[in-house]
């Protein structure tokens, strides 16, 4: 099982299917199209210079907050110049989730939640996405794993008690931000924002011509 690894370590690519995964096909035909739509974008981005990106300028997407919930609201601050490119956890005494961070670019946002607890962090490959995201919780988030278009995966945590899926409803949206809650001693909710990639598809230059 691939794990959320300490930072400053490489991940090693692992390949879909993840972990025991429980759910019905639904969710595995969301997520296999929102690589699709990505994967299509990318080749006829390369195909034809200056193509229009579908679906700029969609309005932002939100899943519902997952957990028990309770305590103080957190979000992070949109970010309309880079994309996601890691997602690093801190884990404390029972497995409880204690903090989250997001990576923008190359700059982390600040902490959420509490302080404490044992690090680990995935960091994404350039032009990379998450685009589904399996998890459990109990009064505490316990587990989280995050799916990537380029069928890599990395896990947070131990699963235990209730699970949840989330993965956007329109295949070219990827996870831009995150939201949840937060008590003493961790994460009591999470949820997830998804919107376009923000980083512009490269083209191919037009062959010179002699």
């Amino acid at each position: 099982m691939a794990l959320g690894i300490p930072p400053g370590r490489v991940l090693t690519s692992q390949l879909l299917p993840a972990p025991q995964w429980p759910h019905a096909p639904s969710f595995w035909m969301g997520a296999y199209r929102a690589h699709e739509v990505i994967k299509g974008w990318a080749e006829g981005a390369q195909a034809q210079q200056d193509r229009p990106v579908p679906g700029l300028g969609h309005r932002l997407s939100c899943s519902e907050m997952y957990g028990s919930g309770g305590g103080e609201y957190f979000s992070t601050s949109p970010d309309y110049d880079n994309d996601v490119t890691g997602i690093r956890v801190s884990t404390g005494v029972f497995g409880l989730f204690k903090s989250i961070q997001v990576r923008f670019g190359s700059s982390w946002s600040e902490r959420h939640c509490a302080s404490g607890g044992t690090t680990q962090e995935f960091i994404l490959r350039p032009g990379e996405h998450i685009i589904a995201v399996y998890g459990s919780h109990k009064s505490y988030l316990r587990y989280l794993v995050l799916y990537t278009d380029q069928g890599r995966w990395a896990s947070f945590g131990q699963e235990n008690g209730n699970t949840f899926s989330a993965y956007p409803t329109q295949g070219w949206k990827v996870l831009t931000g995150i939201f949840g809650q937060c008590r003493l001693l961790g994460m009591t909710g999470i949820g997830f924002q998804w919107d376009d990639p923000r980083v512009e598809l490269t083209t191919v230059p037009t062959n010179a011509t002699g």
